[in-house]
Protein backbone atom coordinates (compact mmCIF):
# COMPACT_ATOMS: atom_id res chain seq x y z
CA UNK A 1 0.00 0.00 0.00
CA UNK A 2 1.19 3.42 -0.71
CA UNK A 3 1.75 6.21 1.50
CA UNK A 4 -0.99 8.50 -0.34
CA UNK A 5 -3.35 5.47 -0.15
CA UNK A 6 -2.99 4.93 3.53
CA UNK A 7 -3.15 8.94 4.09
CA UNK A 8 -6.54 8.69 2.62
CA UNK A 9 -7.90 5.95 4.22
CA UNK A 10 -6.74 7.48 7.57
CA UNK A 11 -8.41 10.52 6.57
CA UNK A 12 -11.86 8.78 5.09
CA UNK A 13 -12.04 7.13 8.89
CA UNK A 14 -11.45 10.34 9.85
CA UNK A 15 -14.14 12.05 8.04
CA UNK A 16 -16.63 8.81 9.32
CA UNK A 17 -15.54 9.25 13.26
CA UNK A 18 -16.42 12.96 12.67
CA UNK A 19 -19.97 12.24 10.99
CA UNK A 20 -20.89 9.82 13.83
CA UNK A 21 -19.70 12.12 16.74
CA UNK A 22 -22.10 14.62 14.97
CA UNK A 23 -23.98 16.06 17.72
CA UNK A 24 -27.10 16.63 15.37
CA UNK A 25 -26.88 13.08 14.37
CA UNK A 26 -26.31 11.46 17.17
CA UNK A 27 -29.00 13.35 18.77
CA UNK A 28 -31.16 12.06 15.56
CA UNK A 29 -30.34 8.59 16.31
CA UNK A 30 -31.45 8.63 20.10
CA UNK A 31 -34.79 10.42 19.26
CA UNK A 32 -35.34 7.68 16.30
CA UNK A 33 -34.07 4.92 18.58
CA UNK A 34 -36.60 6.07 21.45
CA UNK A 35 -39.27 6.53 19.41
CA UNK A 36 -39.19 2.97 18.40
CA UNK A 37 -38.29 1.51 21.99
CA UNK A 38 -41.68 3.52 22.66
CA UNK A 39 -43.71 2.05 20.57
CA UNK A 40 -42.25 -1.43 21.20
CA UNK A 41 -43.60 -0.82 24.96
CA UNK A 42 -46.88 0.76 23.74
CA UNK A 43 -47.58 -2.48 21.66
CA UNK A 44 -46.57 -5.09 24.59
CA UNK A 45 -48.54 -2.58 27.04
CA UNK A 46 -51.79 -3.04 24.94
CA UNK A 47 -51.45 -6.46 24.11
CA UNK A 48 -50.86 -7.41 28.13
CA UNK A 49 -53.87 -5.00 28.44
CA UNK A 50 -56.08 -6.97 26.04
CA UNK A 51 -54.68 -10.11 27.30
CA UNK A 52 -56.81 -10.10 30.65
CA UNK A 53 -59.88 -8.37 29.39
CA UNK A 54 -63.06 -10.57 30.08
CA UNK A 55 -63.55 -11.10 26.38
CA UNK A 56 -60.21 -11.86 25.35
CA UNK A 57 -60.52 -14.37 28.80
CA UNK A 58 -64.17 -15.99 27.51
CA UNK A 59 -62.47 -16.11 24.43
CA UNK A 60 -59.59 -18.46 25.39
CA UNK A 61 -61.90 -20.64 27.47
CA UNK A 62 -64.34 -20.87 24.32
CA UNK A 63 -61.40 -22.19 22.40
CA UNK A 64 -60.01 -24.31 25.46
CA UNK A 65 -64.05 -25.49 25.90
CA UNK A 66 -64.08 -26.17 21.85
CA UNK A 67 -60.54 -28.44 22.02
CA UNK A 68 -61.71 -30.71 25.08
CA UNK A 69 -59.67 -29.27 27.56
CA UNK A 70 -62.16 -28.35 30.18
CA UNK A 71 -59.79 -28.17 33.09
CA UNK A 72 -57.76 -25.09 31.19
CA UNK A 73 -61.55 -23.16 30.53
CA UNK A 74 -62.23 -23.95 34.03
CA UNK A 75 -59.01 -22.56 35.28
CA UNK A 76 -59.25 -19.46 33.07
CA UNK A 77 -62.72 -18.59 33.45
CA UNK A 78 -61.96 -18.76 37.20
CA UNK A 79 -59.66 -15.72 37.29
CA UNK A 80 -62.39 -13.40 36.48
CA UNK A 81 -63.51 -11.14 38.11
CA UNK A 82 -67.18 -11.46 38.13
CA UNK A 83 -68.30 -7.74 39.51
CA UNK A 84 -66.88 -6.31 36.17
CA UNK A 85 -68.92 -8.86 33.50
CA UNK A 86 -72.44 -7.56 32.21
CA UNK A 87 -75.15 -9.85 31.92
CA UNK A 88 -74.76 -11.45 29.05
CA UNK A 89 -71.23 -12.49 29.54
CA UNK A 90 -72.27 -14.01 33.51
CA UNK A 91 -75.20 -15.98 31.58
CA UNK A 92 -72.15 -16.95 28.77
CA UNK A 93 -68.74 -17.90 31.67
CA UNK A 94 -71.91 -19.78 33.41
CA UNK A 95 -72.55 -21.65 30.60
CA UNK A 96 -69.08 -22.64 29.40
CA UNK A 97 -68.60 -23.41 33.28
CA UNK A 98 -71.22 -25.48 33.89
CA UNK A 99 -70.86 -27.41 30.62
CA UNK A 100 -66.85 -28.03 31.56
CA UNK A 101 -67.79 -29.16 35.10
CA UNK A 102 -70.44 -31.67 33.75
CA UNK A 103 -67.47 -32.78 31.16
CA UNK A 104 -65.21 -33.17 33.99
CA UNK A 105 -67.68 -35.09 36.08
CA UNK A 106 -67.97 -32.55 38.76
CA UNK A 107 -71.72 -32.87 38.62
CA UNK A 108 -72.09 -31.25 42.18
CA UNK A 109 -70.48 -27.76 40.93
CA UNK A 110 -72.06 -28.13 37.20
CA UNK A 111 -75.66 -28.65 38.86
CA UNK A 112 -74.45 -25.61 41.36
CA UNK A 113 -73.64 -23.53 38.32
CA UNK A 114 -76.73 -24.36 35.97
CA UNK A 115 -78.75 -22.68 38.89
CA UNK A 116 -77.17 -19.63 39.14
CA UNK A 117 -77.34 -19.28 35.83
CA UNK A 118 -81.50 -19.77 35.68
CA UNK A 119 -81.31 -17.72 38.86
CA UNK A 120 -80.53 -15.00 36.59
CA UNK A 121 -82.44 -16.52 33.33
CA UNK A 122 -85.21 -17.86 34.61
CA UNK A 123 -86.47 -19.45 30.94
CA UNK A 124 -83.55 -20.71 29.60
CA UNK A 125 -84.50 -23.57 28.04
CA UNK A 126 -80.69 -25.61 27.48
CA UNK A 127 -79.77 -24.53 30.79
CA UNK A 128 -82.98 -26.60 32.39
CA UNK A 129 -82.51 -29.35 30.08
CA UNK A 130 -78.83 -29.50 30.79
CA UNK A 131 -79.61 -29.22 34.45
CA UNK A 132 -82.13 -32.42 34.42
CA UNK A 133 -79.41 -34.49 32.47
CA UNK A 134 -76.64 -34.10 35.23
CA UNK A 135 -79.29 -34.48 38.03
CA UNK A 136 -80.70 -37.83 36.15
CA UNK A 137 -76.54 -38.46 35.75
CA UNK A 138 -75.81 -38.64 39.35
CA UNK A 139 -79.25 -39.86 40.16
CA UNK A 140 -81.22 -37.06 41.76
CA UNK A 141 -84.36 -38.10 39.71
CA UNK A 142 -86.96 -35.63 41.55
CA UNK A 143 -84.80 -32.70 40.49
CA UNK A 144 -84.24 -34.32 36.80
CA UNK A 145 -87.84 -34.82 36.52
CA UNK A 146 -88.41 -30.87 37.66
CA UNK A 147 -86.73 -29.47 35.43
CA UNK A 148 -87.91 -32.28 32.15
CA UNK A 149 -90.84 -31.22 33.16
CA UNK A 150 -90.47 -27.43 33.06
CA UNK A 151 -87.98 -27.42 30.06
CA UNK A 152 -91.31 -29.52 28.05
CA UNK A 153 -93.43 -27.24 29.15
CA UNK A 154 -91.41 -24.44 27.68
CA UNK A 155 -90.72 -26.37 24.76
CA UNK A 156 -94.47 -27.10 24.26
CA UNK A 157 -94.97 -23.24 24.53
CA UNK A 158 -92.64 -22.72 21.76
CA UNK A 159 -93.02 -24.41 18.67
CA UNK A 160 -89.98 -23.05 16.86
CA UNK A 161 -87.66 -24.39 19.63
CA UNK A 162 -89.70 -27.73 19.64
CA UNK A 163 -89.59 -27.80 15.35
CA UNK A 164 -85.95 -26.88 15.10
CA UNK A 165 -83.59 -26.57 18.31
CA UNK A 166 -84.74 -29.68 20.22
CA UNK A 167 -85.40 -33.03 20.56
CA UNK A 168 -88.94 -32.82 21.92
CA UNK A 169 -89.46 -36.26 22.12
CA UNK A 170 -85.85 -37.47 23.12
CA UNK A 171 -86.33 -35.37 26.00
CA UNK A 172 -89.82 -36.83 26.96
CA UNK A 173 -87.93 -40.06 26.53
CA UNK A 174 -85.67 -39.11 28.98
CA UNK A 175 -88.36 -37.22 31.46
CA UNK A 176 -89.69 -40.79 31.37
CA UNK A 177 -87.26 -42.55 32.19
CA UNK A 178 -86.18 -40.45 34.87
CA UNK A 179 -89.46 -40.79 36.44
CA UNK A 180 -89.13 -44.41 36.12
CA UNK A 181 -85.47 -44.44 37.81
CA UNK A 182 -87.28 -42.32 40.06
CA UNK A 183 -90.02 -44.73 41.26
CA UNK A 184 -87.46 -48.06 41.51
CA UNK A 185 -85.21 -46.33 43.91
CA UNK A 186 -88.02 -45.19 46.46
Amino acid sequence: MSEHQLTADVQNSAVQTRSLENPGKKKAILIVSAVALFIILLAAGIWNWNYNKPTSVIARAEKSSSSYNYAKTIKGLAKLDQNKLTTAQKIHVDQLLAQAYQNTSDYKSAIKTYEAELAVKPKDLPTMLNLAQVADQVGDYKTAITYYQKALALLQADTHAKQHDFDYNGEVSSLKNAIRQDQQHE
